[in-house]
């Protein structure tokens, strides 16, 4: 399939800025959308240090498919970007169409409700943990969402923690709804320490560069490793 030239640009272009979480480049690196979202963290755009050769790769809530893109060019077998708006899908099926992939594909979903009946070697989620989620309890949910479509690896972002006043604006009552009181302590909720007991007993939780980040309280990369599993593809 093929477009018309520019038709890429002009869409990307179209998207309304809170569509736009990551920069947006075409396959010969020119910037189309700086992104930022509404709350921008400062991200690497690699996958640098995950396997990805010859693996099937599912990247929930994957925006524009920044990272779906990534893994598909870094030796992936196969990459399925889920995410809920339909505009942004079919941004990403533009792109994968620049890029010249045949290895990726994008799907409209909501992930959080809809079974997207099949698992992958590694599953994503990226950029997509933030202060909404958090605020509104559904952390719980977006790493079991990960987790049960996932055989072997997980790879997912979020900040160690937030302040509960000036991050999230909510009060300890309406967080307690959600998190164990041992998870909110002076002022803030521990958001790390709650994803790993939310995957403890089957996962072995992995930080990368947990000091400079945990000192800054900026999103750092977080993987984990099933411990049964025997599969990594």
């Amino acid at each position: 399939m093929e477009f018309e030239p520019n038709e890429l640009e002009r869409y990307i272009g179209s998207l309304p800025a809170e569509s736009v979480w990551r920069p947006v480049r075409d396959h010969a690196g020119k910037l189309l959308r700086r992104g930022g979202g509404k709350f921008p963290d400062i991200l690497p755009e690699t996958l640098h240090g995950v396997e990805l050769t010859g693996r099937s790769i599912v990247d929930l809530g994957c925006n524009l498919g920044a990272y779906s893109l990534l893994a598909a060019q870094g030796g992936a077998a196969r990459v399925l970007g889920v995410d809920i708006d339909p505009a942004v899908v079919a941004g990403c099926r533009l792109l994968a169409l620049d890029y010249g992939l045949t290895n990726t594909e994008f799907r409209v979903a909501d992930f959080l409700k809809e079974d997207l009946k099949e698992t992958f070697g590694l599953g994503m989620l990226i950029d997509f943990i933030g202060r909404s989620v958090v605020a509104k309890g559904k952390l719980h949910a977006c790493l079991k969402a990960v987790a049960q479509v996932s055989r072997s690896e997980l790879l997912f972002t979020l900040r160690p923690e937030y302040n509960s006043q000036n991050d999230l604006g909510c009060d300890h009552d309406s967080l307690s709804a959600f998190y164990p009181p041992g998870f909110l302590r002076h002022g803030r909720v521990q958001v790390l320490e709650y994803a790993a007991e939310i995957l403890k007993q089957d996962w072995e939780i992995s930080v990368d560069c947990p000091g400079r980040f945990r000192e800054h309280n900026l999103k750092t990369r977080v993987r984990a490793f099933r411990k049964s599993s025997s599969d990594s593809k």
